[in-house]
């Protein structure tokens, strides 16, 4: 069962994408090669209801980083030391989205895809009803949406974060906390 766990959350994901629930925006998978740190802080994530108009039906593939940008093992590298429970990788290499597992087998998937996100999109990101409110992502000027899986959104990439499983719902909080990990890492 345990070896069945990476094609089901493969399968879910691709469900969800060809459903339209994805907010990827065509574009290349990518992020800088500096895996800057991140504080094991909560994010204080105050959520607005939940609207499934609110986000713009796109298409993902899975994908692999330009050379010499952050790969599944740099932003592994940089989600472990954000969480605190131990995840460990389920694939290994370059190919997005990246898939790992929680100590009771949850299943969190990490996309990272180069994308521009200019000022006007970004505020009306914002004003969404899924919209994150976070003083991390006003400080940066960054945007983040909470409808199924988490997507921060800063000026040059979009990073995708879902738990998957029994549990999910308990390592939800995390979410933002490890997106915002990774959009550091991948920002400079």
């Amino acid at each position: 069962m345990k070896k069945l766990l990476p094609a089901v959350g493969a399968a879910i994901m691709a469900t969800a994408v060809l459903a339209g629930c994805s907010t990827e925006i065509d574009g290349t998978a990518v992020a800088a090669s500096s895996a800057g740190g991140s504080s094991n802080q909560q994010s204080s994530n105050q959520q607005s209801s939940s609207s499934a108009s609110a986000r713009p039906t796109t298409t993902q593939s899975s994908t692999r980083p330009a050379s010499g940008m952050l790969d599944c093992d740099g932003a592994f590298k940089v989600a472990e030391p954000v969480v605190p429970f131990k995840i460990r990788r389920a694939t290994e290499g370059d190919t997005f989205p990246c898939i790992w597992y929680t100590e009771d087998e949850t299943i969190l998937s990490v996309s990272i895809t180069e994308t521009t996100t200019t000022p006007s999109q970004m505020e009306r990101r914002r004003s969404d009803s899924d919209a994150i409110s976070d003083r991390r992502l006003d400080a940066k000027g960054w945007a983040a949406d909470d409808f199924m899986f988490v997507t921060l959104y800063t000026p040059t990439h979009e990073v995708d974060v879902m738990f998957l499983g029994d549990d999910e719902d308990e390592y939800a909080k995390y979410q933002l906390d490890i997106a915002f990990a990774v959009a550091e890492a991948v920002s400079g």
